[in-house]
């Protein structure tokens, strides 16, 4: 069925592919930009201007495609979430990956730092163990000297 059965004021489905497949691209193509900055470590001051910008685009793309039509706000309304479910989907893809990699960063970190804490634990258990096998410790000084000698 076409597009413009469903919605008579709609134009001949052409432009409503033209415009999945424009905020598409543009989805696609503006997910790798902020990866860039991501990777750069430059997108956190730009989150406010990255998020105005696809926006902006997001609207001045069905615009131009139905700027000689009359559409109703209802009509005009599914275009626009048409729009932005096209240029989204890439985004969230993108936000959802990067996510993914940072916590598993987080959790390699996490892992590495769990070894270095056994490791200073197993050390200090084998320092207490000095200790209690001297026959008598007569100050802070003799600890701290043995913690030294780790």
């Amino acid at each position: 069925m076409d597009v413009s059965q469903v919605f008579p004021a709609f134009p001949p489905g052409q432009e409503i592919a033209i415009l999945v497949l424009g905020e598409f691209l543009f989805g696609v193509f503006y997910n790798w930009l902020v990866d860039l900055a991501h990777k750069a470590k430059i997108y956190d001051p730009l989150v406010a201007v990255s998020v105005a910008l696809g926006v902006a685009v997001s609207v001045v793309i069905p615009t131009g495609l139905f700027w000689k039509d009359t559409l109703a706000a209802w009509q005009w309304s599914i275009v626009m979430l048409i729009s932005f479910i096209g240029s989204g989907s890439p985004m969230i893809y993108g936000s959802l990956r990067r996510m993914s990699k940072q916590n598993h960063k987080r959790m390699r970190i996490t892992g590495t730092a769990a070894r270095i804490r056994d490791e200073a634990i197993m050390d200090l258990k084998l320092v207490v163990e000095r200790i209690d096998d001297a026959d008598c410790v007569r100050d802070v000084y003799q600890v701290i000297g043995a913690l030294k000698n780790i």
